[in-house]
């Protein structure tokens, strides 16, 4: 029987990342942290899924895949990838999942859209 997925965040708050389980967060980690009480965190999961380097991929990377940049996001009940191209989020998504194999962490919308 397959284990379910361990459910992770990687929180940003404007400045750094924290990274926190669902566990940690029921205890109050990272919130805690000083930074954190900025009131402007964005949270993204875990897809539960890494890149071709082994890398985890979460919601709101850069990923690089097919010679374009995609950001990952959850949309209509799944992890999609939508091409960085696209300023209105309105053009040509694909299921993560189809992907990932073949793709890098190249970012995030973050740090650093572009590598």
């Amino acid at each position: 029987m397959n284990q379910p997925r361990e459910i992770k965040f990687r929180i940003w708050d404007g400045t750094e990342f924290y990274f926190a389980s669902t566990s940690d967060l029921l205890h109050g980690y990272p919130l805690t942290e000083a930074s954190c009480f900025s009131g402007n965190l964005k949270f993204q999961e875990f897809v539960g899924l890494l890149d071709k380097n082994s890398k985890e991929i979460y919601e709101g990377d850069i990923i690089f895949v097919d010679e374009l940049l995609w950001e990952v996001t959850f949309r209509l009940g799944a992890f999609m990838v939508i091409p960085i191209e696209d300023e209105k989020k309105q053009g040509d998504y694909g299921l993560l999942y189809e992907y990932y194999k073949d793709c890098s962490v190249e970012g995030n919308i973050f740090e650093n859209k572009q590598p």
